[in-house]
């Protein structure tokens, strides 16, 4: 009796420190980035209701966003596309250099490197009505295999649908 006590309580222990280790591994590497190439296509609005004639009225970026994320928490975002604000059209072609942590349930983006083409015309004042800061925090979550959603605090802003 005291053996099938001691087998079964083995093989009880067995089985918890099993399901511990999936839980921990499934919900853990769902976390890690690395490896993943996604992309995104994306529409922004930037609308200026001040007075002040210095400043746009109104700039429309459509761009399509190409996140690789590689080895050590670090990543490249491609930026193609075209802005335009009234009759003006900008170009954008840039890659930008990141390196991410996870916080919680969110990612701190830092970004650091610029690389701009010859190609790309959206000023400097443009691209900060948009992207105004060197770093960003996003929720991502998998939405199935190959989409993730990245959100802001208050609401998605983009599904990114990876390369497989």
């Amino acid at each position: 009796m005291e053996k099938k006590l001691t087998l079964l309580s083995a093989v009880l222990i067995s089985l918890c420190i099993i399901m511990g280790g999936s839980v921990y591994y499934f919900t853990h590497s769902r976390n890690d980035l690395k490896g993943i190439n996604c992309e995104a296509n994306a529409k922004f609005t930037y609308i200026n209701n001040l007075e002040n004639s210095s400043t746009p009225k109104d700039i429309r970026l459509v761009l399509k966003m190409n996140y690789v994320f590689l080895p050590k928490s670090k990543g490249v975002l491609t930026l193609t596309g075209v802005a335009s604000n009234g009759d003006k059209r900008y170009f954008v072609n840039r890659d930008m250099s990141f390196s991410y942590v996870a916080q919680d349930n969110f990612y701190r983006f830092q970004y650091a490197g610029e690389r701009r083409s010859a190609r790309d015309t959206l000023p400097a004042d443009v691209y900060s009505y948009f992207f105004n800061s060197e770093t960003s925090f996003y929720h991502i979550d998998y939405l199935d295999k190959v989409t993730l959603m990245f959100s802001n605090v208050y609401s998605p802003m983009f599904l990114c649908n990876i390369n497989i």
